[in-house]
């Protein structure tokens, strides 16, 4: 029914139907329903709120590490947006996920150059975006995003 009032528009409804979800629900759908209330905010243009939401997630001690990590680099993406980032928070949080050990490594290389370009760090993001760009393993749509970057940062 939460879902349903996502696709039928009513954000509020939705939103208190998950939040029902995440107080009384069983764990996998305490999970979903917790993206899914950061996921709207992030639809409503509240990024500073969607950020929240998933750093509440990346720290929960009882969820998967896997799911953590992706709450991170999905509250990265939102953290990049807000108006009031803490943007040293924001890539120590970022630096685990970029070990070569990481499924998340390319993502959290992605985020961290878009975040080296905001700082103004125009070398730092260029480099970022060029490693991303020769890599092999990196996936498809990480590879032309990073391409795309390297041309607006020029040489």
């Amino acid at each position: 029914k939460a879902q349903a009032m996502v696709h039928t528009g009513q954000r509020e409804a939705a939103l208190k139907a998950f939040a029902d979800i995440a107080a009384d629900g069983r764990a996998g759908y305490v999970l979903l329903a917790r993206f899914q209330q950061a996921r709207l905010l992030a639809r409503a243009g509240d990024a500073t709120g969607a950020a929240a939401a998933y750093w509440a997630l990346s720290e929960e001690g009882g969820i998967d590490p896997i799911y953590r990590d992706l709450a991170v680099i999905l509250g990265g993406l939102q953290e990049l947006n807000a108006a009031s980032a803490d943007l040293a928070a924001l890539e120590s949080r970022l630096e685990p996920l970029m070990a070569e050990t990481s499924p998340w490594r390319f993502s959290a290389r992605e985020i961290k150059g878009l975040l080296a370009r905001r700082s103004g760090d125009a070398a730092g993001a260029r480099k970022l975006f060029q490693g991303l760009a020769t890599d092999p393993r990196a996936p498809q749509g990480v590879h032309a995003r990073a391409q795309e970057m390297l041309s607006i940062l020029g040489n």
